[in-house]
């Protein structure tokens, strides 16, 4: 599949809604209480479904790298740290 605007393919896959290119704020909040935000670019409809080409998803992990590092010098775990002790206990739990 090419990405949308090549071919001239504007509409979103699944949905139809027409897309357009632009960059997007993405936000979370991690478990412990952290919020965290960064711009991502891509091909984004009106309703905020996003598809991305090429080096789009590099501002994530970009961000993914500042924010470990923020976290890290903090004394606090990083996202991946954060990732893996949440899949532990729900494998503890059963869920």
């Amino acid at each position: 599949m090419t990405a949308p605007g090549h071919d001239d393919d504007e509409r979103h896959p699944e949905t139809g809604e027409r897309m357009s290119r632009g960059v997007r704020r993405q936000s979370f909040t991690t478990q412990d209480g952290g919020s965290y935000s960064y711009d991502l670019p891509g091909w984004w409809t009106a309703s905020g479904a996003g598809m991305h080409a090429g080096g789009d998803m590099a501002a994530a992990f970009e961000a993914g790298a500042r924010i470990d590092a923020e976290r890290k010098a903090a004394g606090l775990p990083t996202l991946r740290e954060l990732r893996r002790a949440r899949a532990a206990a729900r494998a503890r739990s059963g869920t």
